[in-house]
């Protein structure tokens, strides 16, 4: 008798919760990466250059946890996001405090956010998504499951074509990572880990 992956033994709510947590932190940090504006400023640091942004508006914005994570993240001149953003502190709540604020997106509360087709509004549901899986717990089915995996991969991409957009990236190793995860997650991969 063989091994039963791991994965093959989480609840499909289990594995939906994983597949948002892992599929929406590699695409939320290939966004922050690409339109990150503070250029080779630690986002503390350039948070707090800039007049409008400041140390007090800084700390409204992002908590202790938020702020030692970014504090951590590496030096405060020659700061490269995209590293830096690898560490699992590095969550999709960080990702887009960040892009709300330092990644030259529309103004908070602008039509943007709440268009269904622009990037802003996309990324809110992403961040509403991983709240609502990190926060409560449901029975769904396989069926359920799969349905949401789908959902989901179609957000995750329409967001990327809006980063394509944005800088011309075709985001390949991306939508890789992102289809690796999904069907790495699915009914029918978590079968075939199955080894009997």
């Amino acid at each position: 008798m063989g091994v039963v992956s791991s994965r093959h033994q989480m609840s499909p709510w289990q594995r939906w919760h994983q597949a948002v947590r892992e599929a929406g932190v590699a695409v939320m940090l290939h966004v922050t990466a690409s339109l990150y504006v503070g250029g080779h400023l630690r986002p503390d640091i350039f948070f707090k250059s800039i007049q409008e942004l400041g140390l007090e508006k800084y700390n409204a914005v992002f908590n202790k946890i938020q702020q030692k994570t970014i504090a951590k993240s590496g030096p405060a001149g020659n700061y490269d996001i995209a590293e830096a953003a690898l560490n699992e502190d590095f969550d999709i709540t960080l990702h887009f405090r960040l892009q709300q604020h330092v990644c030259g997106l529309a103004p908070l509360n602008s039509h943007p956010w709440y268009n269904k087709r622009e990037l802003e509004n996309k990324l809110y549901r992403l961040n509403k998504l991983r709240n609502e899986v990190s926060h409560r717990t449901v029975e769904i089915t396989e069926d359920q499951l799969d349905e949401k995996l789908r959902g989901l991969q179609e957000l995750l991409f329409s967001i990327l074509d809006h980063v394509d957009f944005l800088i011309d990236d075709n985001c390949l190793s991306v939508r890789a990572r992102v289809i690796e995860i999904i069907q790495g997650l699915s009914e029918e991969s978590s079968m075939d880990e199955c080894c009997v």
